[in-house]
């Protein structure tokens, strides 16, 4: 035995360090990794049945959802390139003050308006009417509203001016205004009709249709009406509904359109 044991001690040292460093391998790096590894499959199992119950009751997968809002922000892009295209650019004096009273400004801007609007009728040689409503006492709340609308029958006057109209009939410059003054919150699209009735040649009513959509001073026609007066002369009645258009890119992303 001893014989043997000095003939194979070298053999069975090494033998015996090759089992010491297998088993030291499995105890220290297999084992965590296998249990690192059944850890791992455990909690995807986990999350793989709490995605299964989510979408049971209607929670969509996280691919869904990366999809949607990459979907989500390309639109809002092209909203906002579309919104650029329709907007209309009030002048400073139809804007509610950012401190102050919004109501004293309409105040000021409705007399000196009204004025302003006569005299260019007056220039013009066109019949005005005498009152289009801007006349009305108005609320605090509902001053921003009544300012952009005074905006919208001072771009109209200018329209009928250059197309040289004959005569307007009325301005309702509180066409589909909330008589209660209700401001508009929380509102993704919001409009501010106003409505002319008017005479001229044909050429003078299409003339006024045209002007009200050029970019910058766009606004949405909301109804448009011609008729000839007089079949022997070159003399038609229009009527022509229009809103300026403000989008409130703040506003809950499902849209409520606020007429």
């Amino acid at each position: 035995m001893e014989y043997l044991w000095k003939e194979n001690k070298r053999f069975v040292v090494a033998v015996a360090a090759a089992l010491l460093a297998t088993l030291l391998y499995h105890l220290f790096v297999l084992s965590p990794l296998r249990t690192s590894a059944d850890d791992a499959v455990r909690t995807r199992e986990r999350e793989r049945l709490a995605l299964e119950a989510r979408m049971v009751h209607g929670v969509p997968a996280p691919e869904l959802l990366a999809d949607l809002q990459r979907d989500c922000e390309l639109k809002r892009k092209a909203l906002a390139a579309v919104a650029a295209e329709v907007s209309f650019k009030e002048p400073d004096r139809f804007k509610a003050p950012a401190k102050g009273s919004a109501k004293e400004r309409y105040d000021a801007v409705k007399v000196d308006l009204s004025k302003e609007l006569s005299s260019k009728a007056a220039g013009a040689r066109m019949e005005f009417p005498k009152s289009i409503g801007i006349e009305t006492d108005a609320a605090e709340e509902a001053a921003p509203e009544l300012l952009l609308r005074l905006a919208v029958v001072d771009r109209l006057m200018d329209a009928a001016v250059a197309a040289k109209v004959d005569k307007i009939e009325v301005i309702d410059a509180l066409s589909g205004m909330d008589r209660a003054g209700e401001p508009k919150k929380g509102v993704f699209l919001s409009k501010y009709p106003v409505f002319m009735k008017f005479r001229g040649t044909e050429q003078a009513v299409f003339s006024v249709l045209h002007a009200v959509q050029k970019k910058g001073q766009y606004f949405a026609v909301t109804q448009f009406q011609i008729h000839q007066e007089d079949p022997g002369k070159d003399l038609c009645g229009g009527s022509i509904g229009v809103a300026l258009l403000k989008v409130d890119e703040k506003a809950p992303i499902e849209p409520k359109v606020q007429e």
